[in-house]
């Protein structure tokens, strides 16, 4: 039995950027995980690596502390960010206690953040941008835990706890996860997005399979957002309304701080329901 110690190669990579790379499957070699330290990592940019199949092992992704921007985009292949050990069971503890942005888009294959069970930590997040992903991707608790828990196939939520989103400042979802996060946020009664300013919302879905408004309660729990933007919305049940009517908003102020409203590629947008309300603020 060879007792030698293996020794660690670290390495003070602080931003690492990928793009248009189409015949790179795996970033890191995989019989060196647990060799190999990049514990100074900040930036990573991963874009156009169509045939990437893993970006980082479970190894590696532990030891990023100083990780501050994830962006990984135009991946076809990539059914996760983080790669599990082969046959591992064990919850995995994902804490990045430095990042303030992730930016997961056009990733058809990306089912989850971790090809395990695991907890994500972010305590800095600030920055959300997701969508053109699975449909199997789950950000936030959508339906009831006892609904999930009857299932042996229950999805693995990337966000558990209203506080790993708490001191978000900017988000861009898609109808599928807006809806979702109205549904989570809707169960808890005395919490809201305080830090949200900035929302953009669109749609990624061609089946067009959706209730066609945007709905109260996210802009009910965004007191202080300050910029609204809705895009690319298509499909046999077309957004009607932007904007809720005063009347309809329960008589609860809603969007008093916005300044800036942005509507585009919206071709079957038939009302701004409720700009009259907003006039003011507007000016």
């Amino acid at each position: 039995m060879n007792d030698t110690k293996i020794k660690e190669t670290s390495f003070q990579l602080k931003k690492l950027t990928l793009k248009w790379l189409p015949n790179v499957t795996h970033v890191w070699n995989p019989e060196k995980q647990g060799i190999l330290s990049f514990k100074s990592l900040q930036i990573v940019t991963v874009n156009g690596c169509e045939d990437l199949r893993t970006l980082f092992p479970i190894a590696l992704a532990k030891d990023l502390k100083k990780l501050e921007e994830l962006d990984v985009r135009f991946c076809d292949e990539l059914p996760s960010i983080v790669e599990a050990e082969e046959g591992g069971t064990v919850d995995e503890d994902l804490v990045f206690p430095c990042l303030t942005t992730l930016a997961l888009c056009y990733l058809p294959n990306l089912t989850g953040f971790c090809s395990q069970k695991f907890t994500l930590e972010c305590p800095e997040l600030n920055c959300l941008v997701v969508y053109d992903c699975n449909d199997q991707l789950e950000l936030f608790q959508s339906q009831p835990e006892e609904n999930q828990n009857s299932t042996s196939t229950a999805k693995q939520l990337l966000f558990t706890n209203i506080k790993d989103i708490s001191k978000m400042e900017k988000l861009t979802l898609n109808w599928r996860h807006t809806q979702a996060l109205s549904l989570w946020l809707r169960k808890l009664n005395n919490e809201n997005l305080e830090s949200l300013n900035e929302l953009s919302l669109l749609d990624d879905d061609d089946n067009g399979k959706r209730n066609s408004n945007v709905t109260v309660e996210l802009f009910e729990k965004t007191p202080n957002l300050e910029r609204l933007k809705v895009s690319y919305y298509y499909g046999d049940e077309t957004l009607k309304n932007i904007l809720p009517c005063h009347d309809n908003a329960n008589n609860k102020e809603i969007l008093g701080n916005l300044k800036e409203l942005n509507l585009s590629n919206l071709n079957e947008l038939k009302s701004i329901g409720g700009v009259e309300y907003l006039s003011k603020q507007l000016q």
